[in-house]
């Protein structure tokens, strides 16, 4: 956790987000959303952002929208856990509009623009994807219709002549 520690202190004036391996007391970790300061005097300085976001929060936010977002260049990996080149930049990209005062739905619908509704986790509820959504309910619903026909058909009894 001294990773964790040393990112909080730089949050103010951190312009870079990328995936660096932190050495702590335990040993070698791989971070998935680390911060990297780029001056030694900004780490006193707490920037605000037009969200009201400071320091952990303005953290928490671009982590929560990593987790939101998938990876384009890596199979079934959200920015959060991927580690190419390419998540990195978009990890700087989500920090730096979240400094410029986005919100978490102007970033995704800027990633979904720029990238194609696939970087998407959890796709919009709309004309084109209700099926996606509506599917499991669906089978839900046939399901149990079937199950409550063969159960009555298996209550009636034998009529012998």
């Amino acid at each position: 956790m001294l990773w964790l520690k040393r990112t909080l202190v730089a949050l103010g004036c951190v312009a870079v987000a990328s995936v660096a391996t932190l050495t702590t007391t335990q040993g070698t970790q791989s971070a998935g959303f680390c911060i990297v300061p780029q001056a030694q005097a900004a780490e006193q300085k707490v920037e605000q952002t037009k969200q009201g976001l400071t320091g952990r929060e303005l953290y928490d936010e671009a982590i929560a929208v990593s987790k939101l977002l998938r990876d384009p260049s890596s199979a079934n990996n959200t920015l959060f856990e991927s580690e190419t080149a390419l998540s990195g930049e978009l990890k700087a990209l989500i920090y730096q509009k979240l400094r410029e005062g986005a919100t978490r739905g102007e970033i995704l619908d800027y990633m979904a623009e720029r990238y194609g509704e696939a970087v998407r986790y959890q796709p919009d509820f709309n004309a084109t994807t209700f099926l996606l959504w509506a599917a499991p309910w669906i089978a839900v619903v046939v399901g149990a219709f079937v199950f409550w026909r063969s159960m009555r058909r298996k209550k009636k009894p034998a009529v012998r002549s």
